[in-house]
């Protein structure tokens, strides 16, 4: 084999062993960004639901999202008649940056210590709106 080759065999090879990275970086951050809602939904007692869906149609709040996080009551099977918790977009090329985004707020998060910082912020913010999203229809408080 040429020496040629060997450096495009070398190339190929690194530039697919750092795309199979980013794809598992961009895995695990979902995994972690479901870690801090599996949180809430303890604390709610199992009365909500979270969805990681894409954003498409866009919805005109989080234009600059690529997906979005949504909560509903866990009895209620229709996402839609939720609420969307926040927006986010994970760096393609690297993992981070990645930017989460309400209605009016923007973060930009350099790790994943970093992210959860955030959506636990987020959480506080919005707590009264998960309340109202958990006691629709019902005087159930979960706790």
């Amino acid at each position: 084999m040429t020496t040629k080759n060997e450096e495009l065999i070398t190339r190929l090879r690194n530039s697919l062993e750092k795309a199979n990275i980013t794809l598992k970086l961009k895995a695990r951050i979902e995994e972690d960004m479901s870690s801090v809602l599996d949180i809430l939904k303890d604390l709610t007692s199992d009365s909500i639901d979270y969805y990681i869906m894409e954003n498409s149609p866009v919805i005109p709040l989080y234009k600059d999202c690529s997906k979005l996080l949504r909560l509903k009551k866990k009895s209620n099977s229709d996402y839609s008649s939720g609420m969307i918790l926040f927006g986010f977009s994970i760096n393609d090329s690297t993992g981070y940056p990645l930017q989460l985004e309400t209605e009016s707020e923007y973060f930009e998060c350099s790790d994943v210590d970093e992210m959860k910082e955030c959506i636990v912020f987020i959480i506080e913010n919005k707590s009264i709106d998960i309340m109202k999203l958990i006691s629709e229809d019902s005087d159930f408080i979960p706790f």
